[in-house]
């Protein structure tokens, strides 16, 4: 769940969202593994650089 949304994620796929945004994380059916990286700020640890690269 994102805000009142509902969002299905399949296997090998990722999500990226504002953690300040009210969200939940669940399984339906079996157990799930999640990988969270955050920077000290909360903010995505994968943020473009100014030149359009992965930094």
């Amino acid at each position: 769940m994102f805000g009142n949304r509902r969002f299905r994620v399949e296997t090998h796929q990722a999500a990226e969202f504002p953690t300040m945004m009210p969200h939940a994380i669940g399984a339906e059916g079996k157990p799930c593994e999640i990988l969270g990286i955050f920077d000290r700020a909360a903010h995505r640890g994968h943020r473009p650089d100014d030149n359009g690269a992965a930094g």
